[in-house]
């Protein structure tokens, strides 16, 4: 009866320990889920932060990214190739200075597919000048006095429409200091860098002058 107790009394000691040892393994496996669930937030929390600075960074690279993989340079010439004729070229118009400096280039051309949207002289970029106020001889007048200044007029004509105010578009990487001269001349302070307009004719011309109903031609 002794031995026999003795035996029940072994075999709940060790039915109890056997519960802990698998209380143990329990804790342990729940502790080592508990980590991994930590270590895979940490993980999805660092690669959405990296996620968020790379797509910052991808943002202002993009445009550039986008214009070095579609240079072409051939000889003296620059050729920027875009898929759009919305292209913003002010986000680029400082690398491609400097690409132009570092090539030495001395003309500069932007197409759209296979049609030229801009063909510029980087010597003396050609300048058109447009009416948008509507007065007769308006822009002849200016061109008159634009080539009597040694400036490269090669065509003045009329806007698409009526323009409120006047503005200079220029649409390829020209010298600053050459704008700055068509700006003091024509008495036009306000410069934008753009590819294409609503209010622009059919041109190459790097350079356009556009005359609006603000525009009085000091003579």
């Amino acid at each position: 009866m002794k031995i026999l107790s003795s035996l029940k009394y072994n075999f709940s000691v060790l039915t109890v320990e056997r519960y802990r040892r698998i209380g143990k393994k329990q804790r342990k496996l729940r502790s080592g889920v508990v980590v991994f669930i930590a270590l895979l937030l940490s993980f999805m929390l660092t690669f959405g932060v990296y996620k968020v600075v790379e797509s910052f960074s991808t943002s202002k690279r993009k445009v550039n990214d986008l214009m070095l993989s579609n240079i072409m340079i051939k000889g003296n010439e620059i050729i920027l190739k875009v898929d759009g004729s919305s292209y913003n070229l002010s986000n680029d118009i400082d690398n491609l200075k400097e690409l132009i400096s570092k090539f030495k280039a001395s003309r500069f051309s932007i197409y759209y597919k296979t049609k030229p949207i801009v063909k510029s002289s980087l010597v003396k970029p050609e300048i058109v000048v447009l009416n948008g106020k509507g007065e007769k001889n308006l822009a002849m007048n200016l061109s008159l006095v634009m080539i009597t200044n040694n400036l490269n007029v090669v065509n003045y004509g009329n806007a698409k429409g009526s323009v409120k105010d006047s503005l200079i578009i220029v649409r390829a990487p020209i010298d600053q200091d050459y704008i700055n001269e068509i700006s003091s001349l024509a008495r036009i302070t306000n410069v934008k860098i753009l590819i294409d307009s609503d209010i622009l004719p059919p041109t190459t011309a790097p350079i356009l002058v556009v005359l609006g109903k603000d525009y009085t031609l000091v003579k």
